[in-house]
């Protein structure tokens, strides 16, 4: 749903088709990583709030108004970035507990009858 919020405005700036497409993956990207922040910083709204902003203004950081962004780069990128996150990083941020050889070494918590 994301994703469809911004089609109207990128249909009424004349964007190709595969343009929103790539701009469209980007969103979707973008919107996981904005929740995982979200999560990953006790909930800061201002956190999730920066990145959006951040998002938003490096597109106009290139040479005349964003006029050298490629949404196909920056999609590409952002789920890459979105995958390091999801799999590396998982919820809130740390690393998922290993099941291998070190685990088994980790003392257990002592059970009540």
């Amino acid at each position: 749903m994301t994703a469809v919020w911004h089609l109207i405005p990128l249909l009424q700036a004349h964007h190709s088709l595969e343009w929103i497409a790539w701009k469209c993956l980007e969103t979707v990207a973008a919107r996981f990583l904005i929740v995982w922040l979200y999560n990953s910083t006790a909930r800061s709204l201002f956190a999730a709030v920066l990145f959006h902003a951040l998002s938003n203004v490096s597109v106009s950081m290139f040479p005349n108004g964003g006029s050298h962004y490629d949404p196909a780069i920056a999609g590409v990128i952002t789920v890459i970035l979105a995958g390091i996150v999801a799999f590396c990083l998982g919820r809130g941020g740390h690393r998922q507990p290993s099941s291998g050889p070190a685990s088994q070494f980790t003392p257990k918590p002592p059970s009540v009858h």
